[in-house]
């Protein structure tokens, strides 16, 4: 065997081990975050002398450590740190508006005037429920904490029209580009927002990142809840798939991006590790959903009518080991592909 064979198996195994390590670690935080985030929820309840339905709170404290695993940590760990617990308050509180908010618009508890002025004008909205007290609560002191505020407004702002008109998927007629369209204007500004939370100035090459991070997660988010949004009437581009090879081609394009953005960020390689296992991560979940349709598709032209499909074939459920250990071994065959 020749040196450099030696030398890559032993890259490939050193990188696996890594993998692996980052894997189990992760395992643990989401378990200990999960309970961090449950009793910060649980103390926002006292103070305000409420119940959020659980549905909220699950929501909530999901959205919250997802962000924090797949987005906070990474940028934070490229100055070889981890996100403290001010950071984790404020990714918490950003996830509370969020949920709390998308049931503002896609309930229709509130008009789009009222939206708008909870959103821009906080200070003198007068809340009449108490999701609305706590979500102001929540945003007033977000707002408080970011530094740049003119940045913030213009991106909360795309946020917002991203939101509004998020409504037209709810359109059997809407065009795949314009749902193309709504998906990334959703998508990038939502995880974008995140990086006015952390405790440090971030780079323009970070921002791209932090961005781009977005789009690929509201893919995948998509293609996780392919049964849920057909059966609440949300056309995205999954519940339209024809032929998941296609669609792969494209996903994998945006993760190809990301990569690269994140290859010219200037940090050393070691630091810029757990960023490449993050984005390994969300693309393996993506990964095992396409295959589960590409095994639903077999040898047809295309897809069947997703409508017709049964829950468990159109879902991933990562709660069952079976489906974290796949993910796992997808990212085991990755690594060394990946040139830093």
């Amino acid at each position: 065997m020749s040196s450099s064979s030696k030398n890559n198996i032993i890259n490939q195994f050193t990188q696996t081990v890594k993998m692996l390590y980052w894997g189990i670690e992760t395992l643990y935080t989401l378990k200990k975050e999960t309970r961090w985030g449950n009793h910060y929820v649980q103390a926002l309840e006292k103070k305000f002398e409420c119940k959020l339905k659980k549905s909220i709170v699950d929501r909530i404290v999901n959205g919250y450590r997802a962000t924090l695993i797949l987005a906070a940590t990474p940028f934070t760990q490229l100055r070889n740190r981890k996100t403290n617990t001010g950071e984790k308050e404020r990714m918490l509180l950003y996830f509370l508006c969020g949920v709390l908010y998308d049931d503002f618009t896609d309930k229709k508890e509130l008009s789009e005037e009222e939206l708008y002025r909870i959103s821009f004008n906080p200070e003198e909205y007068l809340p009449s429920s108490k999701e609305e007290k706590i979500f102001l609560y929540a945003h007033l002191l977000l707002k408080k904490y970011v530094k740049n505020k003119e940045y913030y407004q213009k991106v909360s702002k795309e946020i917002y029209e991203a939101q509004i008109e998020s409504q037209k998927q709810a359109n059997p007629f809407i065009s795949d580009e314009d749902i193309k369209r709504i998906t990334i204007n959703k998508g990038g500004p939502s995880v974008l927002l995140c990086h006015f939370y952390l405790d440090e100035d971030t780079l323009e090459d970070e921002l791209n990142c932090w961005y781009q991070l977005g789009v690929i997660a509201q893919f995948t988010d998509d293609l996780m809840d392919i049964f849920e949004n057909i059966q609440e009437g949300i056309n995205t581009l999954p519940t339209r798939m024809k032929d998941p090879q296609d669609f792969n081609t494209f996903y994998m394009n945006l993760v190809t991006l990301l990569q690269k953005n994140v290859l010219e960020l200037p940090f050393p390689k070691k630091s810029k590790e757990c960023f490449i296992y993050t984005i390994f991560t969300i693309a393996s979940m993506s990964h095992l959903v396409l295959q589960q349709l590409m095994k639903i598709k077999g040898s047809a032209n295309q897809l069947p009518d997703l409508k017709k499909l049964p829950r468990e074939a159109l879902i991933l459920d990562m709660t069952k080991p079976i489906n974290l250990f796949l993910v796992m071994k997808l990212m085991c065959k990755e690594p060394v592909s990946w040139k830093m």
